[in-house]
């Protein structure tokens, strides 16, 4: 396990496309991080925002159980 871990540091680290690509991944995780502590996600999931349901569950709406009231 410790031997295939070290494997894929070294490719990482070898490798400069995958270090752009987990750096571009660090961004994105970090530029959420942000939204969602502005408040971000209490209005996405609060009862005050549209429900927007998946066509084979219509009536989702009703079963919003992350609300945050």
């Amino acid at each position: 396990m410790r031997a295939a871990l070290t494997r894929s540091i070294n490719e990482i680290q070898d490798d400069p496309a995958l270090r752009v690509y987990g750096a571009l991944l660090c961004l994105g995780h970090f530029v959420t991080f942000l939204y969602w502590s502005q408040g971000g996600v209490e209005h996405m999931i609060s009862s005050d925002a549209e429900a927007i349901c998946w066509p084979f569950w219509e009536d989702c709406w009703r079963e919003r159980f992350l609300d945050t009231r």
